[in-house]
């Protein structure tokens, strides 16, 4: 009887034990945010915060969630933003560099998941006010900043323009769930 006992107790103590440890290391894997940039036009130096992530390309940096100032400095300007790491997701950045800030572009894509199962576009741009055509349709156009409810879920083209600056078109992919963000910075032409 004591034999079985004590087999109990550790068989108990095995599961409850390796139990924690899943949860506890799942659990770390599921609250990192990861983070992507790429630069073409140029070299640049990639930091967050307290945090210095090297050269570009960045790949799949895994960092805590929250906030964090953006700073991309390259052989010309020095560029930063505040932006969002959610758990569990991706915030990409994918920038054109130029010979200066105004020459500029570049999109931030920030993936923030929903209590619901809709998906949500949040459209930003730098400078507010331009114009946002999604998949070339008229009857879509509105201006920037931009909160849409209404799109279906999956792959969708968002066109920025704005008089004086380079046209810019954006690929995205709405998922349910989730609030896609994209801060759109244009290049004067």
């Amino acid at each position: 009887m004591a034999k079985n006992w004590l087999a109990a107790f550790i068989t108990v103590c095995t599961i409850v034990f390796s139990s924690i440890f899943f949860v506890l290391y799942f659990n770390h894997q599921l609250s990192t945010a990861h983070f992507y940039v790429g630069v073409s036009g140029g070299n640049a130096n990639v930091s967050m915060s307290q945090y210095n992530l090297g050269a570009t390309p960045i790949k799949d940096i895994n960092l805590p969630p929250g906030w964090y100032q953006f700073n991309l400095d390259t052989d010309y300007y020095h560029y930063d933003l505040p932006i969002r790491l959610s758990p569990k997701t991706a915030t990409i950045i994918d920038w054109q560099t130029s010979t200066s800030l105004e020459k500029s572009s570049g999109v931030i894509y920030e993936l923030t998941p929903l209590t619901t199962r809709d998906s949500l576009l949040t459209v930003v741009t730098i400078p507010d006010k331009t114009q946002l055509i999604i998949d070339e349709s008229s009857r879509s156009a509105s201006f920037a900043p931009l909160v849409e409810e209404n799109l279906s879920d999956g792959h969708h083209q968002l066109q920025v323009t704005l008089p004086g600056y380079q046209t810019l078109t954006v690929p995205m992919k709405l998922t349910p769930g989730y609030e896609l963000k994209l801060t759109v910075k244009l290049a004067q032409s």
